[in-house]
């Protein structure tokens, strides 16, 4: 990419209508990347089946959704021995091992991830998450609770979970960060997803 102050280009959009980026993140030829949407499906492509492309190019099918209003909401690259956490709008959350979903090619509808309940509400975020870390979870009203992620039960896939943050009427989860611990310097780092 050239260095440049206003920015360029790195995806062309054009190719459906309505399609926005909503993440971006480093891969190798020896990762999944795990696709998760609102309406809780799930699918584990191999990293190496999607190829490189120039910054004007439209991307290759990741997912295609079973749902016809579904939409993605998070896409990360992960190893069988990384697990992940999928919150939900209404503050449910559940951590999830990688090795419970079957490897797809692009393109595929996935499986259930979370099942969707008026209790669960849609899928707000999934990130990938270790033992050692915290969670923080942050709300549209702007309330914010940071959870151990060691607190909260690995569950099957279409498991939603336990409730990690009461929120008020009208309120729901916004997002979510982890919290890694530098423990040579006892600092903690947050990156948000």
């Amino acid at each position: 990419l050239p260095k440049t102050s206003s920015g360029v280009s790195c995806m062309n959009f054009n190719k459906i209508e309505g399609d926005s980026l909503i993440t971006c993140s480093l891969v190798h030829d020896n990762d999944s990347v795990i696709s998760i949407t609102a309406l809780g499906m799930g699918a584990k492509t191999d990293a190496s089946l999607i190829s490189t492309q120039g910054r004007n190019a439209g991307g290759v099918s990741l997912m295609k959704f079973k749902y016809e209003d579904d939409y993605i909401v998070s896409a990360f690259a992960v190893q069988d021995d990384t697990n992940f956490i999928v919150v939900t709008e209404n503050g449910l959350g559940s951590v999830k091992k990688p090795s419970d979903f079957t490897t797809h090619r692009r393109g595929s509808r996935g499986s259930t991830c979370t099942k969707i309940t008026e209790r669960s509400g849609l899928i707000a975020k999934a990130i990938v998450v270790k033992e050692n870390e915290d969670l923080f979870v942050t709300t549209y009203s702007g309330k914010i609770i940071r959870t151990p992620a060691a607190d909260i039960s690995i569950g099957r896939r279409g498991t939603a979970g336990v409730k990690m943050i009461n929120l008020g009427d009208d309120d729901y989860v916004k997002s979510i960060a982890v919290v890694a611990v530098n423990e040579s310097e006892g600092e903690k780092d947050a990156e948000s997803k």
